[in-house]
């Protein structure tokens, strides 16, 4: 039995475990059956651009990204020493973050520039289905009020459910204070942020849905010491 003979459900199960760009690497344009395979009836697409080589990248936002926008279901984009500029190359195509419908979870490392991560966030907000968004082992030197408005804003997200800030500040700890009420955020994780227990209480009230929250905890005794630590809390079910 040859590869070609097989079923077409058996064949999209095992598109399943490759990678988005390995596939269509592979399949397009092998013939009228798999191209309908791959843009037609192939209805999850995760796409995950780290380690690729720069021409790889290339040719897959040219070639295909334009073809399967309504299928995207996760994007991971790195901006580290094997992927420099992922990022920025991305967002330089001719796609905005609208004709991404289907997208559910967003994964971002190594961000060092202010301002894609205001573009970022602001696409995030043309995003109606988004329920996941990772900042990982980012980094930023400047801009921190902008930055931090900014990530208050996610609370604004309307299906977001788990959110995790890895985001450095060099030194300076700042903390997210939504002005908004999120009752889908269900998971928050931050690495830099400090809290004391009056901020606490108030991000406890903004996000009243939440189950999981992994944090930087202020102690705050009378002679004004800090005491750093990280605690994690689980609310009850209600």
């Amino acid at each position: 039995m040859s590869f070609e003979t097989l079923a077409n459900e058996l064949l999209l199960d095992i598109f399943e475990y490759l990678s988005a760009v390995d596939l269509l690497r592979v399949f397009h344009q092998l013939n009228n059956r798999f191209n309908n395979l791959l843009f037609i009836h192939y209805k999850t697409y995760h796409l995950d651009f780290r380690s690729i080589s720069k021409c790889d990248f290339d040719i897959f936002c040219q070639r295909y990204l334009p073809r399967i926008t309504d299928r995207i279901i996760s994007i991971t984009l790195s901006d580290d020493n094997e992927t420099p500029d992922a990022i920025n190359s991305f967002l330089s195509y001719d796609i905005t973050f609208y004709q991404l419908i289907s997208l559910r979870a967003i994964k971002i490392y190594h961000l060092h520039s202010t301002i894609l991560l205001n573009r970022l966030m602001t696409e995030c907000h043309q995003l109606p289905y988004l329920t996941h968004l990772n900042f990982i082992d980012c980094c930023f030197k400047n801009e921190h009020q902008s930055i931090s408005t900014q990530l208050n804003n996610l609370w604004m997200l309307p299906k977001l459910i788990s959110c995790h800030m890895d985001i450095d500040f060099h030194g300076q700890i700042y903390i997210i204070h939504p002005l908004m009420i999120s009752t889908s955020i269900q998971s928050l994780s931050t690495e830099s942020y400090c809290y004391g227990w009056k901020q606490l209480n108030h991000l406890l009230q903004q996000t009243p849905s939440l189950r999981y929250l992994h944090i930087l905890l202020r102690d705050e005794p009378e002679d004004e010491q800090s005491l750093l630590f990280t605690t994690q809390v689980k609310h009850p079910r209600s």
